[in-house]
């Protein structure tokens, strides 16, 4: 009898999952070790047995060989005249972690789930798309190699699934009550500021003031994540302190339209929010900008609130600065606080205003317009900009809130001097 090699090729197929089978020298088909494991997992010992038995069998003895044949399929349910496929398909794979966040030249295992745990083909097959960041053994173990982005795939019996990994240089912070810890012992070497990633899914209650000497150097990369802040504090907002910080990729908010999301103090603290970086307060103040202090925005980020330029300082005009490189400003109001000074403190544009905003004049003291040198005191100035009449239009109305004073709204005014290339705010009462 003459053996139809491809439906019996067809018949391992469907039990082991394998389309061609390996062949010795003597041309009996060879199962490797796993494929083995699989069929006696499968089918019991005794399937094993006969398969062992039909390939040690003399090719030249028709009869023997067909009835080996037939006991091997006898034991796995099967008739040697039926090519009905009995197999278990894959219905899906699953890993247990869909990203990861990994440092330079460490390691981790993920985990694939083959559902149903009786499919056929269930021999997960591991890959990377960027084997110059991230290698993957066959055993699931992911090594992270340099900073950068790739994509783990998992595959078994068709079907597949996936993990982003991303591989990054910075401290990398899973634990919430780590961050004040990374902040404290972050760099002082502007030139290389210490790099901070929140690593895992939650949502993060701080209120972090740290001490004004030294000067720290940050970066944080919120993952997507939201830090916000936290209340029964006397402040009751996150504070940042003697720092210059980059946020990127990260949502600080408050729902307390009292409070205010960040307050930047004292002198000389910076804070940059980066691409994906948003403060949100949307009825009340994104950020306080203290004296001596800077806000920048950068393409990509987004404020939707107030900012407040404040000081309170006597004859001062070293009042916190913004700078609006780009993004997006929703509910724009620029408030300018003071507490008994005598000078407006400027604010410096690197480019035309995003949209149209409201201006604030707010006194805590008595601001009588004696008090003020003759002219106009600078709101906003271009910086490698020239600002236009479009700019002023901008802003869309004044609003002045002094106490005890002479100095109102009706006696105040906007003017565009491109002489100076700047809008300044104009107090023309007449000293009492």
């Amino acid at each position: 009898m003459k053996l139809n090699w491809n439906f019996i090729s067809k018949i391992f197929a469907r039990t082991v999952g394998v389309e061609n089978l390996s062949r010795d020298a003597e041309g009996h088909e060879v199962l490797s070790a796993d494929q083995r494991k699989i069929l006696e997992q499968k089918f019991g010992p005794e399937a094993l047995q006969h398969y062992d038995a039909y390939a040690a069998s003399d090719a030249n003895d028709d009869a023997q060989q067909e009835q080996l044949l037939l006991n091997f399929l006898d034991a796995i349910g099967r008739s040697g005249g039926d090519d009905k496929d009995n197999s278990t398909p894959v219905e899906k794979i699953t890993l247990d972690k869909e990203t990861l966040l990994l440092n330079s030249n460490s390691s981790e295992t993920l985990t694939a789930t083959v559902t149903p745990a009786s499919a056929t083909e269930n021999t997960v097959t591991w890959s990377s798309d960027k084997t110059t960041v991230v290698t993957v053994d066959q055993n699931g173990k992911v090594n992270a190699l340099t900073e950068g982005t790739a994509t783990v795939t998992a595959t078994a019996g068709g079907k597949s699934a996936t993990c982003v990994v991303t591989v990054s240089d910075a401290v990398i912070i899973n634990v919430p009550e780590q961050l004040q810890v990374a902040f404290e012992d972050a760099s002082t070497n502007p030139d290389s500021p210490t790099k901070i990633r929140l690593g895992a899914g939650f949502e993060l209650e701080l209120c972090y003031g740290e001490t004004s000497d030294p000067h720290r150097y940050i970066e944080l990369d919120g993952g997507g994540f939201t830090l916000s802040n936290v209340t029964g504090s006397e402040s009751d907002v996150v504070t940042i302190e003697s720092t210059t910080l980059k946020l990127s990729n990260i949502k600080m908010n408050t729902t307390d339209d009292s409070k205010c999301v960040i307050a930047l103090y004292p002198t000389n603290t910076k804070l940059i929010l980066g691409s994906g970086a948003k403060l949100d307060n949307p009825t009340g103040r994104a950020v306080y900008v203290f004296e001596g202090c800077q806000l920048i925005m950068d393409e990509g980020s987004s404020v939707n609130g107030r900012i407040v330029l404040q000081t309170n300082k006597y004859n001062s005009d070293e009042g916190g600065s913004f700078f609006y490189k780009g993004g997006t400003w929703e509910n724009a109001e620029l408030m300018f606080s003071y507490d008994n000074a005598s000078t407006l403190m400027p604010m410096t544009l690197t480019k035309a205003l995003a949209n149209p905003y409201k201006l604030t004049f707010v006194a805590q003291w008595s601001m009588q317009p004696s008090y003020f040198p003759e002219g106009g005191f600078t709101v906003v100035k271009g910086d490698g900009y020239t600002l236009t009449q479009l700019d002023l239009e901008k802003i869309t109305s004044l609003e002045m809130d002094v106490a005890d004073s002479s100095v109102t709204s009706e006696n105040c005014e906007l003017v565009l001097d491109t002489a100076e290339n700047a809008i300044k705010l104009r107090i023309k009462a007449t000293a009492y």
